[in-house]
């Protein structure tokens, strides 16, 4: 009798344990996202350790133009290494733990049971007892699916800083490589600089020039070689920000590769807006705030619905030689607490999400508004030295410097023609940088500062 009611026991608080678990095709609340996930399903905590990562952005095509490092090898470096993308992953899949963890229902109680020891010098009543408490109101499926919206808005802080990154490489990339052809400009300076100064001693030397020539060109060679040494600072310092951004920063310089043209935006500026506004991770991740404040809003109205404990028990009866059985079921009465304030709670920040999705929108019509113009503006200024100006200094130099060799020109008219070229050209890499910042920009949905938000 004693063992029977004993397996009684235990098999109800299995069955108390079965029926407090989710069904496994039970869903995590009632709204779909249309965002991709990094896992739908619930798996064990252990399992999240290798959890596929977010797909990587998409590159823009690149043909570069000599052999080099390429965008595509420090961008490559930059995703599997950098600690800014590694923190925000293993963020999402501590929120994918926690989702599984808020749907699982609690553990059943087992434990010993005695009463009446020592009565008439008897052991008393003796036995076990097991428990279960059950999560009635669908609390557990709807504790899951905050968690999962939780989860998703992680997500999209993921893809938002892997966007920052990429960006931050990319303007990092193209300042590194036109301080590379600064640095080949002013080299190419300093050559007709010195070939000025062979000159100017030639015509002396055929008592045709003057001293003054002499020195002026010794000056602007000397001015030359300041501006290259200057300009070979620029690139060892663009080097060491662009091998911190790839995540490794005691990378070795190598010369860059890169295609200019890769500079370009066809889009127009509603196709642009469109595109920003669809697919923004900083706009879908206000989006997944915003059913995350109605998926707790859901749980928190659920939240009164009481929750059943129920207790069985078993004992043997010393005095009488009985075996004996107890049953007990209590439940809270939601008469004084029913959420009143975790309700009113819940809608107050369901409407400050979705107020905070608009700023969001707002925010990025504005700030899209300001990269648009400065992109237009740049790119028109590149036309424009691409077109003529670049092509008529470089033939009215070549006109000079014949003019001066041959005694047909004065060194000043040369020394102004040589100016001339040379800050047509830096003008012109220097219109390429503002390009090269907008369009990247634009390219990364107006997301920079990889590892400015690390602190958030």
């Amino acid at each position: 009798m004693f063992s029977r009611l004993i397996t009684s026991s235990l098999a109800f608080a299995a069955a108390a344990w079965f029926s407090a678990s989710p069904a496994s095709g039970q869903s995590l609340g009632t709204e779909d996202s249309s965002r991709p996930l990094v896992s739908e399903s619930l798996l064990p905590p252990s399992a999240y350790v290798a959890l596929r990562q977010p797909e990587p952005l998409q590159l823009p095509d690149s043909a570069p133009e000599a052999d080099g490092l390429t965008l595509e090898a420090l961008e490559s470096l930059a995703l599997a290494d950098n600690p800014a993308l590694a923190e925000a992953a293993a963020e999402v899949r501590a929120a994918r733990g926690e989702q599984y963890q808020a749907g699982r229902p609690p553990n059943p109680t087992f434990g010993y049971l005695g009463s009446e020891i020592g009565n008439d010098d008897k052991a008393g009543q003796q036995g076990f007892v097991v428990g279960q408490e059950f999560i009635r109101g669908n609390k557990l499926g709807l504790s899951s699916a905050v968690a999962a919206r939780e989860a998703e808005r992680r997500e999209q802080v993921y893809a938002a800083r892997q966007r920052r990154v990429l960006t931050d490489l990319r303007i990092a990339f193209y300042e590194a490589y036109l301080a590379q052809r600064r640095v080949e400009l002013a080299a190419n300076l300093q050559t007709i600089g010195r070939q000025a100064v062979a000159t100017a001693k030639t015509l002396i030397e055929a008592q045709e020039g003057r001293r003054t020539d002499l020195l002026q060109a010794e000056i602007e060679g000397e001015r030359a070689a300041a501006d290259l040494a200057q300009a070979e600072s620029t690139v060892r310092g663009a080097w060491r920000r662009l091998a911190a951004l790839a995540g490794h920063p005691e990378l070795p310089y190598e010369r860059l590769s890169a295609d200019i043209d890769a500079l370009r935006w066809t889009a127009s500026w509603e196709e642009t807006l469109a595109e920003l506004l669809r697919d923004s991770p900083e706009m879908a991740e206000a989006e997944a705030e915003v059913r995350r404040a109605r998926a707790a809003l859901a749980r928190a109205c659920v939240e009164p619905v009481p929750d059943v404990s129920a207790q069985a028990s078993v004992q043997y009866d010393a005095a009488t030689d009985y075996t004996v059985a107890g049953a007990q079921v209590t439940l809270p009465i939601p008469l004084w607490n029913r959420n009143q304030g975790g309700i009113a709670k819940a809608e107050a920040e369901l409407v400050a999400a979705r107020r905070r999705a608009e700023k969001v929108e707002l925010r990025l019509r504005r700030d899209l508004s300001q990269h648009y113009q400065q992109y237009e503006a740049s790119r028109a200024r590149v036309q424009a030295f691409q077109g003529e100006i670049l092509d008529r200094a470089q033939q009215n130099l070549q006109l000079a410097t014949e003019g001066y060799r041959a005694g047909e020109l004065s060194f000043l008219d040369f020394l102004t023609v040589q100016r001339t070229y040379f800050q047509a050209n830096l003008e012109y890499l220097s219109a390429l940088g503002e390009l090269s910042q907008s369009v990247q920009m634009l390219h990364g949905l107006l997301l920079a500062g990889g590892y400015n938000d690390m602190a958030d």
